[in-house]
């Protein structure tokens, strides 16, 4: 696997990866206190999940007791992808979990880069179609690219890519976002 940085222009920083995969096994998330890179917390979502979190991991991997797993706080697919297989591992490694196969697959990618100069957003969302520029309910301009895919332009300059699901959606999204913006 290639390194996401080098697959993305140099405007663009991922800020955060969320991917998801299922041990497909009931998990006793009350017992993760009991090893030192397990927190379980019974008054923190009524005690629905725990965490997996290792010193090494930049965020950290929900389990829930029905062996779904989120990873979130990444910048880059493969850490997250990465920290999932990590966490596979140590809830084998603690017997909380037996061997299977994971699946992970890629939820939302939230990418920001920032135009160089302020934006008019009335006049962005008139040279955009069906974008949503509504300043009393969200200071940004929200445009739908495809289904999930959106981005958030700001008056500052700021731009928000989120709903990817792979490096080619941030891409897309950005060309867009960039054709847009070079021609206002």
């Amino acid at each position: 696997m290639q390194k996401i940085k080098t697959l993305l222009p140099k405007e663009i920083k991922i800020r955060n990866v969320v991917t998801t995969a299922d041990l497909k096994q009931k998990i006793d998330i009350e017992k993760l206190n009991d090893v030192p890179w397990g927190i379980y917390d019974q008054q923190m979502y009524h005690g629905i999940c725990g965490y997996v979190k290792t010193p090494d991991m930049k965020g950290r991997v929900t389990v829930f007791s029905s062996g779904k797993m989120i990873s979130i706080g990444s910048n880059t697919i493969e850490d997250s992808i990465d920290k999932l297989y990590q966490a596979k591992f140590y809830l084998q490694k603690g017997n909380f979990s037996k061997e299977v196969e994971l699946y992970p697959t890629v939820r939302n990618t939230v990418a920001v880069m920032l135009f160089s100069s302020k934006l008019n957003l009335k006049k962005v969302s008139l040279d955009l179609p069906n974008s949503i520029y509504e300043p009393d309910i969200f200071p940004g301009l929200r445009y739908k690219i495809k289904d999930g895919l959106s981005i958030l332009i700001f008056s500052s300059g700021k731009i928000i890519i989120v709903g990817g699901k792979s490096i080619s959606d941030i891409k897309q999204a950005y060309n867009l976002v960039k054709k847009i913006l070079d021609d206002v």
